[in-house]
């Protein structure tokens, strides 16, 4: 998950940076959607889908595992 969110994060950056990569991820991203979105919402899908992934595996890696418990 961590390395989802730094590829995802990666990709945001380089968006937010440079105005060409933006046009083109979204251009790629609107041949393939069904829904209208404006440019600006695929910006935010990245950024909480970044943050999302990013808690989840920092969870995952710092959750303290206790062998022959389970938690429902």
């Amino acid at each position: 998950m961590v390395v989802l969110a730094v590829m995802v994060g990666i990709v945001e950056f380089h968006a937010i940076i440079n105005p060409a990569v933006a046009q083109d991820v979204a251009r790629k991203f609107a041949e393939h959607d069904p829904f209208l979105r404006l440019p600006s919402d695929y910006h935010v899908i990245f950024i909480l889908l970044f943050l999302g992934l990013l808690a989840t595996g920092l969870h995952f890696v710092f959750t303290p595992r206790v062998h022959g418990t389970s938690r429902i």
